[in-house]
């Protein structure tokens, strides 16, 4: 929630909608300021590889012992890009972009011991996908 909260007045302004569904009693083992940094990363790429009136999705789910995140928009990553993806300075179509947001992303990801990997194409856009591990609980025995 702080994410697209810190996202909002972007979003506003480029006419983005942002939608998104956590589950309830979501719980995951992760470093706040790691994931702050990383979704708002994240959401901000998103946001400006959408154009106005696109709807960013959020969805957010428990599975197994994990966390799964998929953001989605309806930009498409280009092919040729796609492969380096995750690479320093891979950027593409930004005015002012570093090409360091999905790259830091993946570090924050991995330090986390969590996996990111994406899917894009022009059916469906492209969704991110961050898996993080869960809090488990266990029962007292």
């Amino acid at each position: 929630n702080k994410v697209v909260y810190g996202q909002k007045l972007k979003s506003e302004q480029a006419k983005i909608f942002v939608k998104y569904h956590i589950e309830s009693s979501i719980n995951f083992i992760g470093d706040d300021s790691l994931c702050f940094n990383m979704f708002t990363n994240l959401l901000n790429n998103a946001i400006e590889a959408s154009e106005e009136n696109d709807v960013i999705t959020i969805d957010v789910e428990g599975v197994e012992q994990r966390v799964i995140f998929k953001i989605n928009n309806k930009g498409v990553i280009p092919k040729e890009i796609q492969p380096r993806f995750f690479e320093k300075y891979i950027t593409h179509g930004k005015h002012k972009g570093t090409g360091l947001g999905t790259y830091s992303g993946k570090l924050a990801v991995e330090s986390q011991k969590g996996e990111i990997s994406f899917v894009s194409n022009e059916n469906e856009g492209t969704t991110l996908v961050v898996s993080l591990p869960s809090v488990v609980k266990t029962e007292a025995h």
